[in-house]
């Protein structure tokens, strides 16, 4: 160790260091030699059979510190002294009890913690009580802080005091507020479970699965995280920067191999419409999300293309995925996306803003008024063409809404995303530079 920091301060000064390695140092290890590294903002000590933290020093610019591969089990709260901390990394080591870890509810900018392999992780109620004890941290074990970890966090206190409280060291009693049947539903329910993903739809196929940490590699700061999961014989390992994303990444994998869809967004989608039961061994189709254009006679009536006793079997146009904004579960399917304003064009005041999105290399754009209209206006040509998810509007036809024949007469997004692109750009042609005439929206021709 000393022959390390030797090496360092003949190259630099001591105030000018900001990251230090001693990952595999062996022998005792002397903390006193860190104090000269007052700018010190990254300290990685790795499998240094460190079992005590005694003498750590004061080091009040270091954030992120790891510690992982030691022999440590208490001694936490000689880190008191490192107030900018916020990624702190203890796996692999023999920490048992949380109260070793009380100290850490001090340091206020901590936001991710890893105890991972540490016996302290099959304390009952883990995740509860270290959500509690360190209010700011986001991440747990490379899990992000869940809504069920936030509620059980806000409640934490109350449930210590009953605790207490039957223990005989609480005499106080706080009165439980009683639910009025006059309450709204927001008040009776303020925490609002998310739509199932992946995770959420797999566990339900398949309840009971147990996800193996498989490994753990690269710096504390970026670590890569390998989860697998075993399903009907099969062994499915996903990648993220946290445990919770290689999780879901395993999960998608596996979702993806019994569901009869190559591609998992498809499954989900498919995995929440309500249907009727369909019989997968039968030679009809399904046309959910298809356009079946009616022949005709030579008379001109219509024949019929499917007997009466199956138009019932069939899903109507409008799903459950079309009802919702395009937006909105377009990110629930890819989330993170990144929407561009290519151009705005004040000419036309109904095509003012172009926005873009891109999946997977491919570049979707829209349309509209506003920046809003034009993301909803991408969305929507981004579900067209890869999920088939129609924004048909009914009515347009003499046809009854949702009846067979209106079904028959709607165009899927994609031909009316094509037809719409012909007509803007040739209106836009025409209009450039004419923006009295612009605002009637209309292209006549003979």
């Amino acid at each position: 160790m000393e022959e390390k920091i030797q090496n360092l301060l003949s190259e630099n000064k001591a105030t000018d260091v900001t990251e230090i390695n001693l990952d595999g140092c062996s022998g005792p290890f002397k903390f006193h030699c860190l104090q000269q590294f007052s700018n010190l903002e990254y300290l990685s000590l790795k499998n240094s059979s460190i079992s005590s933290l005694r003498g750590f020093p004061k080091l009040p610019n270091l954030q992120k510190l790891d510690l992982s591969n030691n022999k440590l089990s208490s001694t936490i709260f000689f880190l008191h002294g490192c107030p900018q901390m916020t990624h702190l990394n203890l796996s692999n080591n023999k920490i048992k009890d949380i109260s070793a870890l009380k100290t850490l509810g001090k340091l206020k900018n901590l936001q991710s913690l890893l105890l991972v392999n540490c016996e302290i992780a099959h304390t009952p109620e883990y995740r509860k009580r270290i959500f509690h004890m360190i209010k700011n941290l986001k991440d747990l074990d490379g899990e992000d802080k869940t809504m069920e970890d936030a509620v059980l966090s806000l409640f934490g206190k109350e449930s210590e005091q009953k605790n207490d409280s039957v223990n005989g060291s609480n005499p106080k009693k706080g009165k439980k507020r009683k639910m009025k049947s006059t309450d709204s539903p927001q008040k009776k329910s303020k925490f609002l479970l998310p739509q199932k993903n992946a995770l959420m739809q797999l566990n339900e196929l398949k309840p009971g699965l147990k996800y193996v940490v498989e490994s753990i590699s690269g710096p504390a700061h970026n670590p890569n995280f390998v989860v697998s999961v075993e399903v009907n014989g099969y062994n499915y390992k996903g990648h993220g920067n946290s445990k919770q994303l290689a999780k879901h990444a395993a999960a998608q994998l596996a979702l993806a191999s019994f569901v009869q869809y190559s591609d998992t967004p498809k499954a989900i989608i498919a995995l929440n419409q309500s249907v009727e039961a369909i019989d997968f061994t039968t030679d009809v189709r399904n046309e959910a999300f298809s356009f079946n254009e009616p022949e005709q006679h030579k008379n001109g009536s219509d024949i019929q293309l499917i007997e009466p006793s199956l138009k019932n079997s069939i899903p109507k146009k409008l799903t459950e995925a079309a009802k919702k904004n395009p937006v909105m579960l377009l990110n629930e399917i890819h989330p993170g996306l990144d929407y561009k304003l290519i151009e705005e064009n004040s000419s036309i005041p109904s095509q003012r803003f172009c926005m873009s999105v891109e999946i997977d290399g491919v570049t979707y754009e829209g349309t509209g008024p506003n920046k809003k209209q034009a993301k909803a206006s991408a969305a929507r040509s981004v579900l067209s063409n890869l999920y088939k998810v129609s924004y048909n509007m009914q009515g347009l036809s003499q046809s009854i809404p949702n009846s067979f024949d209106a079904e028959l007469y709607n165009f899927p997004q994609a031909v009316a995303d094509t037809v719409s692109k012909l007509l803007l750009s040739t209106f836009k042609e025409i209009m450039t530079g004419n923006a009295e005439h612009a605002k009637w929206k209309i292209i006549a021709s003979y």
